[in-house]
């Protein structure tokens, strides 16, 4: 294989099918090599299919979650919940009213990205079954069957 080098290799694979010799020839610069193209880093904000923990600033408490969305949107959600009725409020929002706590709004951890809605679930329940200071609501984990328990309190 010889780079192809117009008129030149033209001409050099003329002298060499004389003997015989047939050329390949290669593209010495592909466009791929001089232009780069990827994708633009995510902040953790803009994420997707992602399973999220957030922590408590005032105590160790944590809450897991998992969204299809913009991680962004379900944080706001997430902030906003606290202003309606006592009745319908998040464990998140009766945390933040019932303690006198604050959640870290500005460092969400991602723990986990999945596009496929059923395993992203399964995965949100192993991650609260997992952190002993959760408070997710039991109900949250109904799905994942029981023998789990000991072997993810043990990791």
């Amino acid at each position: 294989m010889i780079p192809y080098v117009k008129g030149l290799s033209d001409d050099l694979a003329r002298i060499l099918k004389r003997v015989n010799v047939h050329c390949v020839y290669t593209v010495p610069k592909k466009l791929d090599t001089v232009i780069k193209l990827g994708k633009d880093i995510l902040t953790n904000n803009q994420h997707t299919d992602v399973v999220y923990k957030i922590d408590c600033l005032n105590c160790a408490a944590c809450y897991i979650g998992q969204t299809k969305r913009h991680l962004e949107t379900r944080v706001k959600e997430h902030k906003s919940d606290i202003s309606k009725h006592v009745s319908c409020l998040s464990v998140v929002s009766k945390h933040r009213i019932d303690n006198n706590h604050e959640f870290d709004w500005q460092n969400i951890k991602i723990l986990h990205h999945e596009c496929h809605r059923r395993k992203r679930e399964i995965a949100e329940m192993f991650y609260i079954k997992r952190h002993v200071d959760s408070i997710n609501l039991q109900k949250d984990t109904d799905n994942l069957p029981a023998i789990y328990d000991t072997i993810l309190k043990n990791k």
